[in-house]
């Protein structure tokens, strides 16, 4: 992944994109709603198409509620337990879980599981704040294709850092099945900067300001896609929300920061 991703970065300008929103209030939405805008002028495809068994953590998440369906993104992270937003699993019913789904056609293998099994945090709200949420499975046995993720081991603040990112893109209003799971690279910039351009004083401290590449968009992500950081391979975040300007704006997204729940995901897992 790391190779492939740092041969894009010669095409691609990794400052902050020219078009800023700084005079506009940026209004949080969930990354699988965030609405698809008209294509720029030139055309950029973001990232590049997972290989097989490359993003092993990863699992593709059909959710099922009382009068709708919706897909989202989770990540391993233990035998037992996915971890996923809180805005996936608020109203669901049931889910059916893909893993190994570089091709949501071809999973290695699928598990159902109901509402029973869902843990989001208990003070999630609208605002999306403590956007988390686990999600409890019968035990999975690892092989090449099915891997937890480390979690980070530190408090850090992982500012200016490089990551990798990844998802379907199957946002709502699309009538495309998006089947192929792509790798994105993504920057982690200071919470300011997300206050600064346009989310105002709701960014909050757990949560974690993340842009990709001048030029690319987000439209391949999904809620709960996993923010990997590059230089150790450890999950310190999961996609939340993206705003009103839709998935090709490169407007910044905002994603829960997992070091501010380790203790929350730990009793959850311990005591359940």
């Amino acid at each position: 992944m790391k190779a492939v991703l740092n041969a894009l970065l010669l095409f691609f300008v990794t400052g902050l994109s020219s078009v800023e929103y700084a005079s506009e209030i940026l209004e949080p939405k969930l990354v699988r709603t965030i609405p698809s805008m008209p294509e720029a002028t030139v055309q950029y495809d973001s990232g590049y198409k997972a290989r097989p068994n490359e993003v092993s953590y990863i699992v593709a998440l059909d959710f099922v509620g009382k009068h709708s369906v919706w897909f989202c993104a989770g990540s391993i992270i233990a035998n037992r337990w996915i971890v996923t937003v809180a805005s996936c699993t608020n109203a669901a019913k049931l889910v059916k879980i893909s893993y190994s789904a570089a091709n949501r056609q071809e999973p290695h293998f699928q598990i159902r599981v109901s509402s029973k099994c869902f843990y989001p945090h208990p003070d999630f709200d609208k605002y999306y704040r403590n956007d988390i949420a686990l999600i409890k499975t019968p035990y999975v046995e690892y092989t090449d294709g099915v891997l937890s993720v480390p979690l980070p081991q530190s408090s850090s603040l992982f500012k200016n850092a490089w990551a990798f990112t990844a998802g379907w893109g199957q946002h709502r209003g699309s009538n495309e099945t998006k089947n192929f799971l792509h790798v994105l690279q993504i920057q982690v910039l200071r919470n300011t900067d997300c206050i600064e351009l346009g989310y105002g004083k709701r960014f909050r401290s757990k949560m974690l300001c993340g842009r990709l590449p001048n030029k690319e968009t987000s439209c391949h992500l999904d809620s709960g896609s996993p923010m990997e950081l590059q230089i150790n391979a450890t999950l310190i975040a999961i996609a939340s929300f993206g705003n009103q300007y839709g998935c090709k704006s490169n407007t910044p997204l905002g994603y829960t920061r997992i070091t501010s729940y380790m203790a929350w995901m730990s009793s959850v897992m311990n005591g359940s």
